[in-house]
């Protein structure tokens, strides 16, 4: 008597399933975004080459405004043009 075909029905940590197999937990669709939260606000991360890229500023809390600095967007406290020395 033969067995039937293996079918997986858990995947180890850091693995998510997707269509019956076990797949890096970054792994995803190329073109889709996901939601992610940072310090201070909230951004998403885009999928290319089926890896889910950087959490990228898109909103900012409240007395935190989104600013670019080495060209990426984050989120600073907004200062009034009050610095500290």
């Amino acid at each position: 008597m033969g067995y039937g075909d293996c079918t997986i029905t858990t995947c180890d940590a850091g693995f998510q399933m997707s269509n019956g197999q076990c797949v890096s937990s970054d792994s995803c669709d190329n073109g889709t975004t996901y939601a992610c939260s940072l310090s201070h606000g909230s951004g998403v991360r885009n999928c290319s080459n089926h890896a889910k890229g950087p959490c990228v500023a898109t909103a900012c809390d409240a007395n935190y405004e989104l600013v670019q600095e080495n060209g990426q967007a984050v989120c600073k406290p907004i200062t009034n043009g009050n610095s500290k020395k």
